[in-house]
């Protein structure tokens, strides 16, 4: 399904750039998120391993490998990002993470992703 590549896709490409510019995102992540998460170095590990969760996750929902729990592990990383955008108002930076958990809840809907008959036609 062209769906499910394009999600893939997206979330890999995203995961890729955070990839190549790691130390600015890192730095990004301790500059604006220091208040949420007290302790620097669980959110410097945290930036760290987003990025690179989020590139194989991408790769997974691509190459079909696990797709339901691929697609429930791109679902939650998006929600935790999304929340975290939220409180720490930076919402022009929301966009991403809303289309991405559109793009996954509409192909849950849209296909046999629970196995069971669609609901929605």
């Amino acid at each position: 399904m062209k769906l499910r590549i394009i999600i893939g896709v997206i979330i890999s490409l995203h995961g890729l750039l955070r990839i190549i510019f790691i130390n600015r995102y890192i730095n990004f992540v301790n500059d604006n998120f220091i208040d949420l998460v007290q302790n620097e170095s669980i959110l410097s590990v945290g930036a760290g391993l987003f990025p690179f969760i989020e590139f194989f996750v991408g790769m997974l929902i691509t190459f079909k490998i696990k797709l339901r729990l691929s697609l429930l592990v791109g679902l939650f990383i998006s929600i935790i990002m999304s929340a975290f955008i939220l409180f720490g108002n930076m919402y022009p930076r929301l966009i991403y993470h809303v289309l991405i958990i559109s793009l996954i809840v509409t192909f849950m809907t849209k296909t046999r992703f629970f196995g069971h008959k669609r609901i929605i036609r």
